[in-house]
């Protein structure tokens, strides 16, 4: 499997994503509670955007899969901006 890239956010926490550029619009899977990046619907759905020639990001919030912290210690909040730094400095383009 291949190695994700590492997004370092400003307070030193980072986030662990794996990105395949594409046509757009682009597809920006965010995962479930306690889900990480690796789970069956993630790698399907690259598969399948793959196959299409389709940009698709998929990521880990932290204190999940190979982001840095702790589960007990995420909030909504925080996974929020996770997913949105991942949206502003990673995707490119319009995404669904």
């Amino acid at each position: 499997m291949q190695q994700p890239s590492i997004l370092a956010r400003p307070d030193g926490a980072t986030i662990a994503y794996h990105h395949n550029s594409g046509k757009g619009p682009g597809v920006l899977f965010c995962g479930g509670f306690h889900s990480d990046m690796t789970g069956i619907k993630a790698t399907t759905l690259e598969t399948y955007c793959l196959a299409r020639g389709q940009q698709y990001t998929r990521f880990d919030y932290q204190g999940h899969g190979a982001s840095s912290g702790r589960f007990e210690e995420g909030t909504i909040g925080l996974w929020r901006a996770d997913m949105l730094a991942v949206f502003e400095d990673v995707t490119e383009g319009p995404s669904h």
